[in-house]
């Protein structure tokens, strides 16, 4: 007998693949396969000294329009982690935020985009921050447009009310950089499957539903042969150097996610998640040992 798993069925019809691209990766665009993504966040985008979104000078609509055509809806994701933290303090101040929104409303439908994803990180994050979450949603709302944000795997920002938390469509859980180059006294796994459980975790206890969380992806790692010295590596320079490499985690002291590790995280996800993740999928390996060729795999089964 064979048993079949409506309610499984039918959250995996909503199931999303979260990939983010940075503009600094457009190049890669023709090399990714689109339609194996759900959402594409372009990341990222900051306010200019006018309260006015630039995206590194980079046109956003040859991307936009290639995902589109192959089904996928886009956001741009704002900020990130080296974020300048004066610029965001100015404009999510309660004197300049209807402005700010405002011009992002304009930015948003003007490059014809889904929605809005909202990475600030750290010292972004203030006593500004929930206030400004909330107005933003109310004018996407209005708009008919979607707003997700990126959290820390295992860390709640004081500042983040329950009622901000809440009006996230989703959260994009970055079960990441556990240890890394900040880090060199614990060299080891920046992502390893155990946080990936621990993150979804900790949300829960958050009070997040796990229908309101993709589980984040690494497409990188850290090499730690030289702890004065440690740079991030992509898994696709990685399989470049050794095809077998690709069902590895770790090679010496470099650390990283291999096919085994990203199929099983995704079935995790798939067990009870709205979706998964990935930073970011320029850094993949587009050819026989392509992570996302492998997720979309894992999900379509």
């Amino acid at each position: 007998m064979v048993l079949i798993c409506l309610s499984c069925s039918e959250n995996l019809k909503d199931f999303k693949t979260v990939g983010y691209l940075p503009t600094s990766k457009f190049e890669t665009i023709d090399r990714i396969s689109l339609e194996k993504i759900t959402h594409l966040n372009i990341a990222f985008a900051e306010p200019d000294s006018l309260g006015q979104l630039e995206t590194n000078g980079v046109s956003l609509n040859p991307i936009v329009q290639k995902a589109h055509t192959a089904g996928v809806e886009v956001y741009i994701s704002l900020a990130g982690a080296s974020s300048p933290l004066d610029i965001w303090a100015r404009w999510i101040d309660p004197q300049n935020r209807a402005a700010f929104i405002s011009d992002m409303i304009d930015f948003t439908k003007k490059n014809q985009l889904q929605g809005i994803d909202v990475d600030l990180e750290w010292e972004t994050i203030n006593e500004d921050y929930s206030g400004f979450v909330l107005e933003l949603k109310d004018s996407l709302v209005a708009h008919k447009l979607g707003m997700t944000a990126a959290l820390p795997g295992t860390y709640r920002y004081p500042e983040i009310t329950d009622e901000a938390l809440a009006s996230f469509d989703w959260i994009n859980l970055m079960a990441y950089d556990l240890t890394g180059f900040w880090n060199p006294e614990k060299p080891g796994p920046h992502s390893p499957y155990s946080f990936a459980e621990q993150s979804i975790e900790y949300w829960e206890e958050q009070g997040l539903s796990k229908n309101k969380m993709t589980l984040g992806l690494p497409f990188y790692g850290y090499d730690f042969t030289d702890l004065n010295k440690i740079p991030s590596v992509t898994y696709g320079e990685m399989v470049e150097k050794d095809s077998s490499y690709a069902f590895q985690d770790a090679v010496g002291e470099i650390h990283y996610n291999g096919i085994t590790t990203i199929e099983q995280k995704t079935r995790l996800a798939m067990r009870s998640l709205s979706g998964i993740m990935i930073w970011e999928i320029g850094q993949d390996h587009f050819g026989k040992y392509s992570l996302l060729d492998r997720i979309y795999q894992v999900i379509q089964k």
